[in-house]
């Protein structure tokens, strides 16, 4: 679904995050950060959904 719908993932909410063009989305239980170049995207990090990112990053 990620690769299909690139932009349907969410922006955070943490500054530096978002300035970084960051996206998320939540797959079959973790949060998947990622960013796109044009149409590729880059996976950065996938974390248990239940982990609080702003503290792993």
């Amino acid at each position: 679904e990620l690769s299909n719908h690139p932009r349907k993932g969410f922006v955070p909410n943490e500054h530096r995050l978002a300035a970084g063009n960051f996206r998320y989305t939540t797959i079959e239980g973790c949060l998947i950060l990622y960013t796109m170049e044009e149409e590729i995207v880059l996976i950065h990090r996938v974390l248990p959904h239940a982990r609080k990112y702003k503290q792993i990053l």
